[in-house]
This record gives structure tokens, sequence and C-alpha cells, in this order.
């Protein structure tokens, strides 16, 4: 591999051979789904076997679907508020402001990714102390992440809904609301592959080292008395 296309930072417990597929955008063309150019945030074409979530998508392309990782988990809202387990090609709502946000808060249809992980005082993701665990105290926490598009004129991302409104997307599984209770016991019913096993808790892990001062309402922050 081209140490220039290494996504991972020197000194990094995660090997190059760890990159795993990212969310993949594609284009509808009748009875076809093109693959669309993975690129940054930024609309520059990723190198190698970097992944992304974002792709070159003009803004006046409406027909997208978007692939699911396999080695992570998805759930559905029914509308009987049960979540069952989704995979594959599946299409999101566009989100662009507060209003959208909260309208469409586990609304019907809605697509979560859920994840579930202790975070220790020695919990790290890529190496050690890139979690601030002042931001993330040790508690074990439940991902729950609804996937979302954001458009730009030439770049689309798939990205979670994330506002203070609907409140943190770490919880401590101490502190769960009911349907977020029954988000959980799905969550633990539907890793059926071993590719899934294999990679509980990544995603808690990359959501705690990415927390900082300017977005810790991402984390319960929630004592039990």
């Amino acid at each position: 591999m081209d140490k220039n296309s290494n996504p991972f930072p020197g000194g990094s417990t995660w090997n190059p051979h760890r990159v795993l597929p990212d969310f993949e955008i594609y284009l509808k063309d009748g009875s076809d789904y093109i693959k669309l150019q993975m690129c940054n945030e930024l609309g520059i074409p990723t190198q190698g076997s970097q992944q992304a979530s974002s792709a070159l998508v003009p803004l006046k392309e409406k027909d997208l679907y978007i692939k699911l990782p396999d080695h992570r988990v998805f759930l559905s809202l029914t509308r009987n508020k049960q979540f069952v387990p989704v995979n594959g090609m599946v299409q999101l709502p566009t989100i662009g402001n507060y209003f959208s946000s909260k309208k469409n808060y586990l609304k019907t249809n809605s697509i979560i990714e859920i994840d579930k992980h202790y975070v220790g005082g020695n919990s790290h993701y890529r190496w050690k102390q890139d979690i601030n665990h002042q931001l993330v105290a040790p508690a074990t926490y439940l991902f729950v992440g609804q996937l979302v598009l954001w458009r730009g004129a030439s770049v689309t991302t798939v990205g979670y809904m994330t506002h203070r409104a609907i409140g943190p997307i770490l919880r401590k599984i101490g502190n769960l609301s009911p349907i977020l209770a029954s988000a959980d016991q799905a969550y633990m019913e539907a890793i059926t592959s071993s590719s899934q096993a294999s990679n509980v808790g990544q995603t808690v892990l990359k959501t705690a080292s990415s927390i900082t001062y300017d977005n810790a309402f991402l984390v319960d922050r929630y004592i039990k008395r």
C-alpha cells in the first residue's frame, strides 16, 4: 500500500489491512446501480484503499441509493415502533436544518446504525489517549445514529442526525428511553455474522474519540444517583 493512502496516522493500533468498507453512494439508472466516486467532504477523491462516506454527486441527481457496510449493524423502525435488521441498498432522507431534523427523528422507516461497548479509562480507538475521558466518562454506551444525507452542490455525505434537541448519539445503557431500550434488544438479536461480531464496539470507540468540548452534547452525561 502506498503510505500516502494509509488513513491511519503513525502510532495507530489499527493496521492498513483493517480498512473496511464505508457507506457507498450509488445512482440508480433503470435497473442498474452506478457507484459514484468516493471523496472527502471537500470533494477530493480518495486514493488507494482509503474509505470515506462522501461521494461526488451533482445536486440535480435525485435517485440515490446507499450501500450499507456488511460488518456494521443497522436497524429500521417499523410502523409498529419495532426495530428490524436492514442491509444492502437503502434510500435516506436529506436533512438541511434543525426543523427537518426534529421532524424526521425516529420516524417510521428511519434507519439507524447501532453499536454497544464499554468505554473505560484505558479505552482508545486508534492510539492511546485519543479519547477525552473527562468528556466520555467510563460507562457502557449504546451508539444510536440515525442515517441521513447531507447534500452540497457537488458532494453528498452520508452522516448521522445530530442536534442538541434530539439528544446524544452515545447513550449510557442505564439511561435509555423505552424505544432505545427496544433498539438495544434488537441490536443484540441482529448480530448474526462473524464480521459483525468481530467489529462490535468500533463505532462507539470511533465516536468517543471524536468528542471535543464543541460537540460534547453528543455524549450522555447522565449521572445515576
